[in-house]
Protein backbone atom coordinates (compact mmCIF):
# COMPACT_ATOMS: atom_id res chain seq x y z
CA UNK A 1 0.00 0.00 0.00
CA UNK A 2 1.19 3.49 -0.81
CA UNK A 3 1.69 5.39 2.44
CA UNK A 4 -0.10 8.44 1.01
CA UNK A 5 -3.20 6.47 -0.03
CA UNK A 6 -5.12 7.31 3.19
CA UNK A 7 -4.45 11.00 2.59
CA UNK A 8 -5.79 10.65 -0.96
CA UNK A 9 -8.97 8.99 0.29
CA UNK A 10 -9.44 11.77 2.83
CA UNK A 11 -8.62 14.77 0.65
CA UNK A 12 -10.25 13.79 -2.66
CA UNK A 13 -13.73 15.02 -1.64
CA UNK A 14 -12.29 18.31 -0.38
CA UNK A 15 -10.33 18.82 -3.59
CA UNK A 16 -13.38 18.01 -5.71
CA UNK A 17 -15.48 20.52 -3.75
CA UNK A 18 -12.83 23.19 -4.32
CA UNK A 19 -12.60 22.38 -8.04
CA UNK A 20 -16.38 22.57 -8.41
CA UNK A 21 -16.58 25.92 -6.61
CA UNK A 22 -13.73 27.39 -8.66
CA UNK A 23 -14.83 26.11 -12.09
CA UNK A 24 -18.62 26.11 -11.94
CA UNK A 25 -18.97 29.54 -13.57
CA UNK A 26 -16.92 28.53 -16.60
CA UNK A 27 -17.92 24.88 -17.07
CA UNK A 28 -21.39 24.26 -15.67
CA UNK A 29 -21.62 20.57 -16.62
CA UNK A 30 -18.38 19.42 -15.01
CA UNK A 31 -19.53 19.50 -11.38
CA UNK A 32 -21.35 16.16 -11.30
CA UNK A 33 -18.60 14.21 -13.03
CA UNK A 34 -15.86 15.69 -10.82
CA UNK A 35 -17.80 14.93 -7.65
CA UNK A 36 -18.85 11.40 -8.62
CA UNK A 37 -15.38 10.61 -9.95
CA UNK A 38 -13.76 11.72 -6.70
CA UNK A 39 -16.25 9.68 -4.65
CA UNK A 40 -15.62 6.52 -6.69
CA UNK A 41 -11.83 6.96 -6.63
CA UNK A 42 -12.02 7.57 -2.87
CA UNK A 43 -13.98 4.33 -2.46
CA UNK A 44 -11.39 2.42 -4.50
CA UNK A 45 -8.61 3.91 -2.35
CA UNK A 46 -10.44 2.92 0.83
CA UNK A 47 -10.89 -0.66 -0.44
CA UNK A 48 -7.16 -0.86 -1.12
CA UNK A 49 -6.46 0.49 2.37
CA UNK A 50 -8.87 -2.04 3.90
CA UNK A 51 -7.15 -4.95 2.16
CA UNK A 52 -3.63 -3.99 3.23
CA UNK A 53 -2.31 -5.48 6.47
CA UNK A 54 0.08 -2.65 7.26
CA UNK A 55 -1.05 0.51 8.96
CA UNK A 56 1.80 2.98 8.59
CA UNK A 57 0.88 6.50 7.62
CA UNK A 58 3.46 9.28 7.62
CA UNK A 59 2.93 12.13 10.05
CA UNK A 60 3.38 15.72 8.99
CA UNK A 61 4.29 18.69 11.13
CA UNK A 62 1.38 21.10 11.28
CA UNK A 63 2.74 23.65 13.78
CA UNK A 64 6.38 23.67 14.82
CA UNK A 65 7.39 26.21 17.46
CA UNK A 66 9.89 24.05 19.29
CA UNK A 67 10.63 23.86 22.17
CA UNK A 68 7.40 25.62 23.17
CA UNK A 69 4.78 24.09 20.92
CA UNK A 70 4.69 21.22 18.43
CA UNK A 71 1.62 19.74 16.70
CA UNK A 72 2.00 16.71 14.40
CA UNK A 73 -0.74 15.76 11.94
CA UNK A 74 -1.36 12.11 11.19
CA UNK A 75 -3.96 9.40 10.65
CA UNK A 76 -4.78 6.26 12.62
CA UNK A 77 -5.52 3.14 10.61
CA UNK A 78 -6.72 0.40 12.91
CA UNK A 79 -9.30 -2.20 11.88
CA UNK A 80 -12.28 -0.09 13.01
CA UNK A 81 -11.14 3.06 11.20
CA UNK A 82 -10.51 1.06 8.01
CA UNK A 83 -14.02 -0.39 8.25
CA UNK A 84 -15.57 3.03 8.78
CA UNK A 85 -13.53 4.43 5.87
CA UNK A 86 -14.93 1.78 3.50
CA UNK A 87 -18.45 2.27 4.86
CA UNK A 88 -18.47 6.07 4.55
CA UNK A 89 -16.86 6.18 1.11
CA UNK A 90 -19.06 3.35 -0.18
CA UNK A 91 -22.32 4.91 0.97
CA UNK A 92 -21.08 8.33 -0.16
CA UNK A 93 -20.28 6.99 -3.63
CA UNK A 94 -23.76 5.44 -3.87
CA UNK A 95 -25.35 8.74 -2.83
CA UNK A 96 -23.29 10.57 -5.46
CA UNK A 97 -24.36 8.11 -8.17
CA UNK A 98 -28.04 8.30 -7.15
CA UNK A 99 -27.84 12.10 -7.15
CA UNK A 100 -26.88 12.10 -10.84
CA UNK A 101 -30.43 11.22 -11.83
CA UNK A 102 -32.15 12.96 -8.97
CA UNK A 103 -30.51 16.35 -9.61
CA UNK A 104 -30.41 16.07 -13.42
CA UNK A 105 -32.56 19.13 -14.21
CA UNK A 106 -32.03 21.15 -11.04
CA UNK A 107 -30.49 24.61 -11.60
CA UNK A 108 -28.46 24.36 -8.37
CA UNK A 109 -26.76 21.10 -9.30
CA UNK A 110 -23.22 22.48 -9.04
CA UNK A 111 -23.82 23.89 -5.57
CA UNK A 112 -25.40 20.59 -4.49
CA UNK A 113 -22.45 18.47 -5.64
CA UNK A 114 -19.94 20.86 -4.07
CA UNK A 115 -21.84 20.67 -0.77
CA UNK A 116 -22.14 16.89 -1.01
CA UNK A 117 -18.39 16.55 -1.56
CA UNK A 118 -17.68 18.87 1.36
CA UNK A 119 -20.04 16.83 3.55
CA UNK A 120 -18.30 13.61 2.54
CA UNK A 121 -14.94 15.13 3.48
CA UNK A 122 -16.29 16.16 6.87
CA UNK A 123 -17.61 12.63 7.47
CA UNK A 124 -14.18 11.18 6.68
CA UNK A 125 -12.13 13.72 8.64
Amino acid sequence: MNSLLPWYALLLPLISAAVIVLTTQRWKTISASVSVGAAIIGFICSCLIFRSPEASVPQFTWIDLRPLFYVPLGLTLDRLSKTMLVLVTGVGALIHIYSLGYMRHDPGKSRYFASLSLFMFSMLG
